[in-house]
């Protein structure tokens, strides 16, 4: 059994360059890097894909939380729980949503779309974390907020799920309930293959919380593969472990990287199943070869740099997109300059203000609060 807390210095790497993936897929959505022309192509189609995506995230939380209270299960209390969750993320979400209501009723009013009753409607739906339940004439705010929604119904499901993930002790059942784990998504798919392509109907599919709990179920049960796993001694040599490891995570990129061309998505459907379903073992294995650190690129995504952004990730997560929309605004109505994000040099000047100012609220505010919070 690993220790309580064990920390995976790769896997905060994995989470950085996911998490600047996601931000530059919306960015380029809102009209980014316009002034290249689709040019290189092949960072338009990781951008555009984009490749790292939420499900990672769903099942990367499944991960870390099943190891974090491995030997804890039996005194988690699910009340105290959330609630530490929720002290940790709630405010900065409801500052970003509200941050999004000036931006909103400008935008409405400009369309003559404005509806008070909407708005009033829209701002209950995001606050009170239905957002991922009932996407459902409403004004998106701060789109990324979906993510939120579901994971605290993950959060909410996680004491009971974990007792369930930590009676199994075989490492070939582990395998087993994590390929069953995929069924629920797959009818979800048939399912949206049904009811059809509408923005709505998308978004609720999308986001639908109690499916993305079967992601993060995936990455539960892949901690508890790793836990049982961790003391077994092998037979190859680590510089012939970390070759292989090496080379399964460059096979993993590879398919990620071919998932996005039109051969694999011809239609919405095939690309829903190949968004929503078929990178999701590729998400895992990637996860599981960072978790155990025996590859050289797992070492190299070690550097203290990287590690420190990818600490923070959660907040540029939620922070970009009222910061680009008020940013763009601003320079639009007082400075009359509207090709901000059509450049490279703003955006990436951007996100390097973005993730370092994440990176020193983390660790010189938010993990004092932290320990402060744990001494008393």
């Amino acid at each position: 059994m690993p220790p309580a807390k064990p920390y995976f210095k790769a896997i905060d790497s994995l989470r950085f360059f996911a998490a600047v993936n996601i931000v530059l897929f919306h960015l380029e959505r809102l009209g980014g890097f316009y002034s290249l022309s689709c040019q290189p192509k092949w960072f338009f189609v990781f951008t555009k894909g984009p490749m790292f995506h939420a499900s990672l995230f769903f099942i990367l939380g499944g991960f870390i939380f099943t190891i974090k209270f491995s030997n804890k299960i039996d005194s988690l209390r699910p009340g105290k729980f959330l609630l530490g969750r929720l002290r940790d993320l709630y405010p900065l979400h409801v500052i970003t949503t509200l941050a999004m209501v000036p931006l909103t009723i400008t935008k409405a009013l400009s369309c003559g779309e404005f509806d008070i009753g909407r708005l009033l409607y829209s701002c209950a739906i995001h606050l009170s974390l239905l957002f991922a339940f009932i996407p459902f004439n409403v004004y998106r705010m701060n789109q990324p907020s979906w993510a939120l929604s579901a994971f605290f119904f993950c959060y909410l499901m996680f004491p009971c799920a974990s007792r369930f993930v930590a009676r199994i002790k075989r490492r070939r059942f582990v395998l087993a309930a994590m390929l069953l784990a995929l069924i629920p998504g797959i009818f979800w798919s048939f399912g949206y293959k049904m009811y059809g392509d509408t923005r709505d109907i998308w978004q609720f599919m999308h986001t639908f919380a109690p499916i993305r709990f079967f992601e993060f179920l995936i990455g539960m049960l892949l901690a508890q593969f790793y836990i049982l796993g961790r003391d077994k001694p092998s037979a190859i040599s680590s510089r012939t472990q970390a070759l292989i490891s090496d080379v399964i995570i460059l096979i993993c990129v590879a398919l990620l990287y071919f998932n996005l061309s039109p051969v694999v998505r011809p239609s919405y459907f095939t690309r829903w199943i190949s968004y929503h379903i078929y990178v999701l073992p590729l998400f895992a294995i990637i996860l599981y070869m960072f978790a155990v650190e025996k590859s050289y690129l797992s070492r190299i995504c070690t550097f203290p740099l990287i590690r420190k952004l990818g600490q923070s990730s959660f907040y540029p997560y939620l922070l970009h997109i009222p910061l680009i929309s008020w940013l763009c605004f601003t320079l639009e109505r007082a400075c009359g300059y509207r090709r901000f994000l059509h450049s490279p040099v703003n955006v990436a000047i951007f996100l390097i203000v973005l993730y370092s100012a994440s990176s020193v609220y983390w660790n010189l505010v938010r993990q004092k609060r932290r320990k402060a919070r744990d001494m008393g």
